[in-house]
């Protein structure tokens, strides 16, 4: 029971996923997961996974094939029901795991008492009880992303690894290994890591090859890209993203040719955004070649990438699917960190404020705790953008006034880094 009370956020999101796990065994097994175990199955047996929706209608299968083989294979092979128990009680794992290590990371590299950290769990609770129902396969790529950002202080190498793993899954984590490797490149002065991180999602793809004959494979992989790319034309507006929330505000239709250019000039804003963050800070005065001010650059630049990059793939991505997003978890989890930091009861309040609405706009229009009907309703107004755009631009702005947090961690600091730290 002690143990409880100290963790009654996480206990509370525990038994809420419980819940979620329990009406999944309950109701008729989701058409995802089929399209899912179908996939493993179809490559293992060497027959193409996409353009393929294995009698489910509820649309194809867009993962990679090392994601195929090594993650839907060996589930496909179980009973269903079993299969689902034994993949998002994997998944709810793996997340929890990342999110704990995350904000221990940054937590104790500005000695801050976690005492908030009970909300956060409470926060995502709702979107975890989305993602499972729905048997996503962000609920694990959302851990490792948290997972891989906090072992970039200590296992860097590994971290590079699972970056490259869950980027060849799928694409939409780009933004945040990118922001990531821009800023160990700018602080450590290190190309080693990223061409580890490139030299691993090289070799992730390629391993499908040691099980499948590479002309087959081949054509695999140029049904993906087809398919996938047909996909993004016909439903880049029929997901949650800001050009949907504009298209419904305005009645404008977007073309597809706009929307990518929008979203490449906003990923070089927000990259260059964080690049000039770091070079301000790095160009300080007897900065450059102190390794201990360096390191703590360090923890400003990875959380300034989480939350940017998390906002970029949830307001910009054309695949944010309502029940996909638990992949705004780094950019809530950077918000819960800025509100541990504060140093002010103004600042305080500003942050409950800014993460009370944007947790009010992702629950009420996104979760499947309400009733289908009005969840419908909320989903037609296509806010979700708004919020992780508020969260992320407080997030920028709390960096570039050197507030809280990254005023904690900018070179006159005198906090300890958590033990074990790159020197």
């Amino acid at each position: 029971m002690g143990w409880i009370r100290k963790n009654w956020g996480l206990t509370a999101c525990a038994l809420l996923s419980l819940l979620a796990l329990i009406k999944l065994l309950l109701q008729k097994v989701p058409g995802h997961f089929r399209v899912f175990s179908g996939a493993g199955n179809a490559i293992w047996h060497l027959q193409d996974p996409y353009a393929n929706d294995f009698g489910t209608h509820v649309g194809y299968y867009f993962y990679s094939p090392a994601c195929a083989l090594m993650v839907f294979g060996p589930i496909s092979v179980l009973p269903e029901k079993l299969g689902m128990v034994i993949y998002m009680g994997a998944s709810w794992a793996v997340f929890v795991l990342g999110a704990m290590k995350f904000y221990q990371a940054f937590g104790r590299a500005a000695n801050i008492d976690s005492k908030y950290r009970h909300f956060f769990w409470m926060a995502v609770a709702a979107q975890l009880f989305s993602g499972i129902l729905a048997s996503k396969l962000e609920v694990m790529i959302a851990g490792i992303l948290l997972l891989s950002i906090s072992l970039l202080f200590t296992r860097p190498w590994l971290a590079a690894t699972l970056l490259a793993m869950i980027l060849n899954w799928k694409f939409q984590p780009l933004p945040v290994a990118g922001l990531a490797l821009l800023s160990w490149i700018l602080i450590q002065r290190d190309i080693k890591l990223p061409a580890t991180f490139a030299a691993a999602l090289g070799g992730w793809y390629l391993l499908p090859y040691l099980f499948i004959p590479a002309q087959t494979l081949a054509q695999f992989q140029v049904t993906w890209m087809t398919s996938f790319t047909n996909f993004l034309q016909d439903s880049v507006l029929n997901f949650e993203n800001i050009f949907a929330f504009v298209n419904h505000a305005t009645g404008l239709s977007i073309s597809l040719s706009a929307i990518q250019v929008v979203t490449g000039v906003s990923g070089v804003a927000l990259a260059l955004f964080t690049g000039l963050w770091l070079l301000r800070e790095l160009g300080q005065e007897g900065v450059i070649g102190k390794g201990e001010i360096r390191d703590r650059l360090l923890h400003g630049g990875l959380l300034l990438s989480a939350a940017l990059g998390s906002m970029f793939m949830t307001v910009f991505s054309p695949l944010g699917q309502n029940n996909a997003m638990i992949l705004y978890a780094p950019l809530l989890l950077a918000g819960f960190v800025c509100l541990e930091s504060a140093e002010s009861k103004a600042s305080r309040y500003r942050w409950i404020a800014v993460l009370g609405i944007a947790w009010a706009i992702m629950t009420l229009s996104y979760s499947d705790l309400l009733p289908r009907g009005l969840r419908d309703q909320l989903r037609q107004l296509s806010v979700k953008p708004l919020a992780c755009l508020m969260l992320g631009i407080a997030v920028a702005l709390e960096a570039w006034w050197k507030r809280g947090y990254f005023a904690r961690v900018a070179p006159e600091s005198a906090h300890a880094l958590p033990e074990g730290a790159i020197r």
